[in-house]
């Protein structure tokens, strides 16, 4: 290993992974900009193997001396975003929210950010956008690497007797074995290989080798050398711009971001003074290039907050405009933490002055932790919002029969019932979540009727036989046996009537799902049931309970924003020929979306009452809206589109 020597390239390289990082946060293009991400850590991964190294050749190595410095660096600017969020959300965030960020502050005190994003959905899922530390599951990422590497290094150092050779066999070893449980997990458990360490450490390993690598004497050669930086910089670049939230990620696409940054970084390691500077190393070089790479760990700290307060306040979107302001803003203020935060706390110039440093620190991180904990003790703090606000926010839990039936439930005949217990007649509800959100009002007609109900639903799972719809929440290729045991629990139960409902038009561009869904109604025919084609209900894109509750509060108007007349065929995603096809057979069709139709809107709220607990799912006030509906038309045979 050569000696380390600072790198003004390195710092360069930086600029590069945050400016791709903010600009795709800031939804300022660079649909693939996370790989940023992936940047740092090769990064993260040279930097430190290469002091660890050079500190044991010298036999100065101290743990505790590198858990204190790396305490330093990180952890000063860490706590100052992380308290300045907890307060800005004070007054931003609704009760569930801000619990939510009570927790996530709690587990980024104690390294475990990655852990808590990990079980609370995907980091490319809507309301992960406005999780406003959600940024900070790569930097646990990198402080668990922290804890282990130095001990392995240690370890190695002592076995191999400081031999470099030895100790590229066990980083090769590592990084493969890292590599191939990353694109093994990616399709069983893609948030799992995204924010856990043991499926990204082959990027930081990636780094780390790097620094024991020989320098070829190819390098040496200026074209060549040049050449060489290009590919670098096309395996970070290509992604930043080809990438996006439907890339399966890390697992094998997360290659040439690493392996660009790699040669990036090891075309210039053991280089000695007189030796060609790449085209691009010089470019990374350059003084504004190298202040960016500077300040981008308060860049990246700041920014994400900003943004994710920006969604939150904005529907859910960030426009050109606010994107930018972001971006500059964020700037900023990262200048400013990087002068007097980072480099204040970083370097102390006395012994007395770094431990007041660390009890300093000690004590802000105890304030943050109890913070967190009391938040999330008295669920996000109710008390700050006015009633009107707090029982909009409070709809979102306004559902019921939110049972998800499982194949196993179905082939045992255990279905959830509604309805009369003791009634002759029979109903099945058949579908996905959205028949699941409207079981209410089946519910209190079935009673009011003296018929006996079951419900066989489950999310992202259309009643429709031989059909499979991907989906993370849904039965996936399960869904076809799961569908064909309804279709013989209807058929040995002698059921009376199927009702079949879904978000059709989430599907209903999908192949094979008009013709099946025709198919799948005259199976229901031919068994003796009457199937009866229950359409959607108006979907909005806005989270309702949400954007009610920050408009009660805030006073800010939401009604802009709901869907209106225009949308009015939107809703059914099933074909008008199929539609008459299945009219055809003698099957009822229930439309629905006269019940939330007032002038040109399609309502979110009704007499103080909210019919949604989120953007589409109704509430269980929703679901009743529809009742007296369902009971005028359920037995009448006549198709009603």
């Amino acid at each position: 290993m050569s000696a380390i020597n600072y790198r003004p390239d390195i710092d360069g390289l930086r600029a590069l992974a945050v400016i791709a990082v903010v600009l795709f946060h800031c939804g300022l293009g660079m649909p693939g900009g996370y790989i940023g991400v992936d940047v740092f850590f090769v990064i993260s991964g040279y930097l430190i193997s290469s002091i660890i190294w050079k500190k044991l050749g010298q036999n100065k190595f101290s743990f505790r001396d590198f858990w204190v410095r790396r305490i330093r660096r990180i952890t000063p600017a860490f706590l100052a975003v992380v308290l300045a969020t907890l307060t800005a959300g004070y007054f931003i965030l609704l009760p569930d929210d801000y619990d939510s960020l009570g927790k996530s502050s709690f587990y980024a005190s104690v390294m475990g950010a990655n852990f808590f994003f990990w079980k609370s959905g995907g980091y490319f899922a809507s309301s992960a956008e406005e999780m406003p530390l959600l940024h900070m599951w790569s930097l646990a990422v990198e402080e668990q690497f922290y804890l282990f590497l130095p001990l392995f290094l240690w370890a190695i150092f002592k076995i191999a007797n400081g031999q470099v050779r030895f100790v590229l066999g066990f980083i090769l070893t590592g990084i493969l074995l890292s590599l191939a449980l990353s694109i093994y997990a990616l399709p069983k458990d893609s948030d799992a290989t995204f924010y856990l360490l043991p499926t990204r450490t082959w990027e930081l390993l990636a780094g780390v080798l790097v620094a024991f690598l020989p320098r070829p004497g190819l390098f040496e050669r200026k074209v060549v050398s040049s050449l060489l930086s290009l590919a670098g910089l096309s395996g970070i670049i290509l992604p930043v711009f080809f990438f996006d939230a439907e890339t399966a990620f890390p697992g094998m696409a997360a290659l040439p971001p690493v392996l660009g940054a790699a040669l990036l970084i090891w075309l210039r390691t053991g280089a000695h003074d007189g030796s060609p500077m790449p085209v691009v190393s010089r470019a990374l070089a350059s003084r504004p290039v190298v202040f960016v790479g500077l300040i981008s760990y308060s860049w990246y700290l700041w920014h994400w907050p900003m943004a994710a307060f920006t969604r939150y306040l904005s529907f859910g979107e960030i426009s050109t405009g606010a994107g930018l302001s972001i971006l500059f803003s964020s700037f900023v203020l990262a200048v400013l933490s990087w002068k007097f935060i980072e480099n204040r706390f970083r370097s102390p110039q006395t012994t007395k002055q770094g431990r007041f440093v660390l009890l300093g620190v000690g004590a802000v991180q105890a304030a943050v932790l109890v913070i967190g904990i009391v938040v999330a003790k008295f669920n996000g703090i109710p008390s700050r919002l006015p009633a009107d606000a707090l029982a909009a926010a409070e709809a979102k839990h306004d559902r019921k029969f939110r049972v998800q039936v499982k194949p196993r439930d179905v082939r045992s005949r255990n279905l959830p019932e509604i309805g009369d217990p003791h009634g002759k007649k029979t109903l099945l509800l058949w579908g996905d979540s959205h028949a699941m959100s409207i079981t209410p009002a089946f519910d209190e007609v079935l009673k009011k009727r003296g018929w006996k109900g079951y419900v066989a639903a489950h999310p992202s799972t259309p009643p429709v036989l031989d059909f499979v719809h991907e989906s993370q929440y849904g039965l996936g290729k399960d869904s076809p046996a799961f569908n064909q045991a309804v279709l013989e629990f209807v058929k040995s139960e002698k059921v009376d009537t199927v009702v079949l409902n879904a978000y059709w038009s989430a599907v209903s561009s999908e192949p094979d799902l008009q013709i099946n869904l025709l198919k799948t109604i005259e199976e229901v025919i031919a068994i003796g049931a009457h199937p009866v084609l229950l359409l959607d209900v108006p979907v909005h894109t806005i989270d309702i309970p949400k954007e009610i509750a920050i408009s009660r509060w805030l006073g800010r108007d939401y009604e802009s924003h709901l869907k209106n007349t225009a949308d009015l065929d939107k809703f059914d995603g099933i074909d008008s020929e199929i539609l008459r096809l299945i009219k055809n057979t003698g099957s009822t069709i229930l439309n629905p979306k006269k019940n939330f139709l007032s002038e040109d809107l399609f309502i979110a709220e009704f007499n103080g009452h909210l019919l949604y607990h989120d953007e589409q799912h109704l509430s269980t006030q929703g679901a009743l809206r529809n009742a007296t509906f369902i009971e005028e038309h359920l037995l009448t045979p006549a198709s009603r589109p």
